[in-house]
């Protein structure tokens, strides 16, 4: 075997001996470009995260969590295999220009050729949980390769809603009509993440008397930024009854968002709400100048570099013994 394929295996040890009712189901949430600092335990003030902040509690909180790439499809392909990203080839989002002659950026270096799928010989921990008996679901945001490499050939028996697509861009995007030849349209204005969470509990219970995987990376909070109504104007109404502004001026060719105390005109970061900053006391830069209206939209990507490695995350786990 090869050794890219050893930490799966081990995987496979652990359950494989197990009998079914002793088999731990698994729930694996991965949320898009959500940052650290948004989340109440990780200190916001503005945020409001009730139930992120209680697994929090009764497990494990991580406080030097790491994605593999601060890109999409990198990181995806990494959670997936359990490689490095330059292990699988896919080096940058699928989408961007696959070869340096097509790169159209004025830049000092030019990107790497990259992989625009991941390869069917790659083995992912739905193929292993599959193979130890698992029945395993996914729901969400792929963007791992064309049709022929979606979820449905990579280990999972059900996939609700992962495509090629980097973000829900088809149909009326976060809200039904989706647009999307993996999800059925759901009622006229349908919220995306309820009903790819209403999927993953009917999978659930369908599910109660045999281990399961249940894998929802969510397409939030990426863009297309668009948010609930009332999410909306609950945190509009908190923004103005706390007094909170954003503030802007510019760096360079780009609309910055400014922070108190930070030197120079640099973009505001992961913080504690709009147009202030909290968190760990870095800056960043936003990419434009539009609102962001959904409510968790403190969330721009962080530096590559940033402490010697790229992107920072929150991360959470918790094991316990249910009786679904």
């Amino acid at each position: 075997m090869k050794p890219r394929h050893l930490s799966l295996l081990f995987l496979l040890l652990a359950v494989a001996p197990l009998s079914a009712a002793d088999r731990p189901n698994i729930v694996f949430f991965v949320a898009d470009d959500l940052g650290q600092r948004d989340l109440g335990s990780y200190g916001s003030t503005f945020y409001e995260t009730p139930h992120l902040d209680r697994l929090a509690a009764e497990g494990m909180r991580f406080t030097d969590a790491y994605a593999a790439c601060p890109v999409c499809s990198p990181t995806r392909a990494a959670l997936v295999t359990g490689q490095w990203p330059q292990r699988t080839g896919i080096t940058d989002y699928i989408g961007a220009p696959l070869t340096p002659d097509q790169w159209k950026r004025n830049t000092k270096l030019l990107p790497a050729p990259y992989a625009d799928r991941l390869a069917l010989e790659e083995v992912t921990f739905a193929e292993v949980l599959k193979e130890a008996g698992y029945a395993t679901f996914f729901a969400g945001k792929w963007h791992l390769g064309p049709e022929g490499w979606w979820p449905e050939n990579q280990g999972f028996d059900v996939n609700q809603g992962g495509i090629d697509r980097g973000g829900p861009y088809g149909g009326k995007k976060y809200f039904s009509p989706y647009g999307n030849p993996r999800l059925e349209d759901g009622p006229e204005g349908e919220h995306l993440p309820d009903r790819l969470a209403a999927e993953a509990g009917k999978f659930i219970e369908a599910n109660r008397e045999r281990p399961f995987l249940v894998y929802y990376p969510f397409y939030d909070v990426h863009t297309p930024l668009m948010g609930r109504e009332d999410l909306v104007k609950k945190y509009e109404e908190k923004k103005n009854r706390l007094g909170l502004e954003e503030k802007w001026g510019r760096e360079g060719e780009r609309d910055v968002r400014l922070r108190p105390g930070a030197r120079g005109l640099r973009g505001h970061g992961r913080g504690d709400g709009p147009g202030r900053g909290a968190g760990d006391g870095k800056t960043r830069r936003t990419r434009s100048r539009r609102k962001h209206p959904c409510p968790l939209y403190e969330r721009q990507r962080r530096s590559f570099h940033q402490r010697g490695f790229p992107h920072l995350e929150p991360a959470m786990a918790r094991w316990q013994r249910l009786d679904v």
